[in-house]
């Protein structure tokens, strides 16, 4: 026994959308100006990406600017405290004052400024 199954009934065809980027699309593509308008588009998404990995630059270099810092504060600190105050064993201090008084760290970030930051 052959059992026949029915054959769905086929929706309405959908009606156009009311987004706005369609409606600009249609028309810059009726106008002629569809690739023109296309260029535009990726022109403005490329200038996002490059705003955001600024940024993302800027901040990744603002956040070593705060270590650096924070890491000369601390060697000011073993400098003028008493040995009895201090909280890192002299291993430890002696890299600190390496790092901070490093001539290719301060021209690193001297260097970035200049090139990324102005």
């Amino acid at each position: 026994m052959v059992v026949k199954k029915a054959v769905p009934n086929v929706p309405e065809e959908a009606k156009p959308s009311n987004d706005l980027l369609a409606k600009k699309e249609e028309k810059a593509f009726a106008a002629g100006s569809y690739e023109e308008e296309s260029k535009r588009s990726e022109h403005n998404r490329s200038e996002y990406v490059k705003w955001v990995l600024h940024w993302s630059a800027v901040l990744i270099f603002l956040e070593f600017v705060l270590i650096y810092m924070i890491l000369l504060l601390v060697w000011a600190y073993h400098l003028i405290a008493p040995h009895a105050y201090w909280f890192f064993t002299p291993e430890q201090f002696d890299k600190v004052q390496a790092i901070v008084l490093s001539g290719v760290v301060a021209s690193a970030l001297s260097k970035y400024y200049e090139r990324y930051m102005k």
